[in-house]
C-alpha cells in the first residue's frame, strides 16, 4: 500500500461474496481427504465428483475457496500480471489493465473450457483458442469483442471447418471450407441450419492447398 492506494503485488480476499455451492463442497471434500492421498489424485476424483475443470480445483486448493485477486496493483485498480477467481469458481489468470482482462491470459471455465488467448478490456479480443472440456473440439482463430469471427472449428475427430462465423458463432462462409484431415480431403461449402451444404467435390488437401496458394511471380 502506498498513499492508502493498493500498489505492487498483493491478495484481496472478497469475503463478503461468501463461497458458491462448488467450493463449499470442495471444501468439505478436502475437509474428508484421506491423509494417505496424494494431491495428484484428489484433484481429478474432486473435479470429477463435482463435475468441474480440474484448474478450478487447483485455484480453490492454492487461492482459498472465497473469490480474491492475487497479483499487481497499481493505484487501487489490478493492473499487470495477477489471477482472479470469480464467484462463480471460474478462474482468469494473466494480463490485466484499468480492473480489466487486458493483454495475454487464460480463462479456466467452471465446467473445464478454457480459452487461451488475447483480451482487450474484458473481452476476448485478438487471436485466441476456445478448448472445449472433454475432448470436445474447439474454435481457433480471429476473436472481436468477445464473439469467434474467423478461423477454425475443430471437431473432436479432427476435422474441421475453415471460414467465417456469426455472432452467436455460427459458420456463415459461402467460402468456408471443411477439411476431413483422416481422409486427407477437402470441400468448399457452407453450414446452413446446422447443415453442411457442399458447393464443391471432394479434393485432396493437397490439391486445394496447392490451387489456393499465391502464384508466384516471374
Amino acid at each position: 500500500v502506498h498513499g492508502g492506494k493498493k500498489n505492487g503485488k498483493g491478495k484481496y480476499i472478497y469475503k463478503s461474496l461468501g463461497m458458491n455451492e462448488v467450493d463449499k463442497l470442495l471444501k468439505a471434500l478436502q475437509e474428508n481427504k484421506p491423509d494417505e492421498e496424494p494431491y495428484t489424485e484428489f484433484i481429478p476424483r474432486a473435479a470429477a465428483a463435482l463435475s468441474v475443470g480440474p484448474e478450478i480445483v487447483r485455484a480453490a486448493l492454492e487461492y482459498g475457496f472465497h473469490p480474491c485477486y492475487n497479483g499487481d496493483y497499481i493505484n487501487n485498480l489490478r493492473h499487470g500480471k495477477g489471477v482472479f477467481k470469480n464467484k462463480d469458481g471460474s478462474v482468469y489468470k494473466g494480463d490485466w489493465k484499468d480492473n480489466k482482462r487486458h493483454g495475454e491470459g487464460l480463462y479456466y471455465f467452471l465446467n473445464g473450457d478454457v480459452y487461451s488467448g488475447q483480451w482487450f478490456e474484458g473481452q476476448k479480443h485478438g487471436a485466441g483458442c476456445y478448448i472445449f472440456a472433454n475432448g470436445k473440439g474447439s474454435y481457433a482463430g480471429e476473436w472481436v469483442n468477445g464473439v469467434f469471427k474467423e478461423g477454425q472449428w475443430i471437431m473432436s475427430d479432427g476435422t474441421y471447418y475453415e471460414g467465417k462465423f456469426d455472432a452467436k458463432n455460427r459458420p456463415c462462409d459461402p467460402q468456408g471450407c471443411l477439411k476431413f484431415t483422416n481422409l486427407g480431403l477437402v470441400q468448399r461449402g457452407d453450414f446452413q441450419k446446422g447443415l453442411w451444404r457442399p458447393t464443391d467435390e471432394l479434393i485432396p488437401v493437397a490439391a486445394y492447398a496447392a490451387a489456393a496458394a499465391p502464384e508466384e511471380s516471374v
